[in-house]
C-alpha cells in the first residue's frame, strides 16, 4: 500500500501555486533566462547556507533582493547591458562560486542535492517561505489584473511586473524551489510548462489556471512514481515535461 505523506502533497500544492503565479509574470516579461540564472544561484544560497548554519530562506531573500536591486537599477539606469545579460552572468558566478565554497569546505552531499533536489527532506521554513512568496504575487495579480490583462493583450510593457519587489520575490522564490525539487525540475518545469501553457491559453487568468493544473498533475505524479520505483523525482518530472512537450510538439503541427 502505497504510503501518502500529507507535509509532501502539501508543497507539492504550494509549488504548483508558485509555478503558475511565476512562470506567468516570466513569460510575460519575456525573462525566461531570470529561471536558469536563478537557479544557478541556488548552489551559493546552499553553499552559504550549509557552511554557516543560516536559514536556506534568509540567504535566498538576499540573493533575491540582490538580483532584484541590480535588475531595477538596470531597467532604470542607460547602462550599456541588458537585463538578461546580467541576470544570465550573475546566475553562473553565483554557481561558479557555490560549488567552489561547497568544495573547499568538503560539503560535496550539496552539489548532488543542487543537481536532483530532495522533496522528501524539505524544511518548513522553506515551505512557508515559498508560499508566502506564492501569497504575495497572487495579491499582487489580483490587485493589478485588470491593467495587466489589457497591457499583456497589446503587448505593452507594465511597470509593477518590472518592479523591484516582483523581480525579489521571483528570484527568492526560484532559490527555494530549486533547493527542493533540484536543478534539473526547476529547469524544466519552470521554464517549459509556463511557454505550453501560453499557447494553449486565451486570456492570462487561464494561463495561470492552465500551468496551475499542469503542474499539480506532473508533480503529484512524479511524486508516486518516485515512491512507487524508488528512484529520483526529479528525473521523473524531468522526464514528464519532456514527453508533454514532445506530445505538445508533434500535435501542434
Amino acid at each position: 500500500m502505497m504510503f501518502i505523506n500529507f507535509e509532501v502533497t502539501s508543497l507539492i500544492l504550494i509549488a504548483s501555486c508558485f509555478i503558475a503565479l511565476c512562470g506567468s509574470v516570466i513569460i510575460w516579461k519575456d525573462s525566461v533566462n531570470i529561471t536558469h540564472s536563478a537557479s544557478h544561484a541556488s548552489s551559493l544560497a546552499i553553499a552559504i547556507s550549509s557552511i554557516f548554519q543560516i536559514p536556506y530562506f534568509i540567504i535566498s531573500a538576499i540573493i533575491g533582493i540582490i538580483f532584484g536591486g541590480i535588475k531595477s537599477t538596470i531597467n532604470r539606469q542607460n547602462i550599456k547591458i541588458t537585463t538578461n545579460d546580467a541576470i544570465y552572468i550573475m546566475g553562473n558566478v553565483s554557481m561558479a562560486i557555490g560549488i567552489l565554497l561547497e568544495i573547499s569546505f568538503n560539503h560535496l552531499k550539496n552539489i548532488h542535492q543542487y543537481l536532483t533536489g530532495d522533496i522528501f527532506l524539505f524544511t518548513i521554513q522553506d515551505m512557508l517561505a515559498l508560499g508566502c512568496i506564492s501569497v504575495f504575487l497572487g495579491c499582487i495579480y489580483l490587485k493589478n489584473i485588470n491593467n495587466i490583462i489589457i497591457n499583456i493583450t497589446y503587448n505593452r510593457k507594465f511597470w509593477i511586473l518590472e518592479s523591484f519587489f516582483i523581480n525579489a520575490l521571483e528570484v527568492s522564490g526560484i532559490i527555494i524551489f530549486t533547493k527542493i525539487f533540484g536543478i534539473i525540475t526547476s529547469s524544466f518545469v519552470l521554464g517549459v510548462l509556463p511557454i505550453i501553457a501560453k499557447k494553449i491559453s486565451k486570456n492570462p487568468i487561464q494561463m495561470i489556471i492552465n500551468i496551475f493544473v499542469i503542474s499539480l498533475f506532473i508533480l503529484l505524479l512524479s511524486y508516486f512514481l518516485a515512491i512507487y520505483f524508488d528512484f529520483y523525482f526529479s528525473f521523473i518530472s524531468s522526464g514528464i515535461v519532456l514527453w508533454i512537450l514532445v506530445l505538445f510538439i508533434v500535435f501542434r503541427k
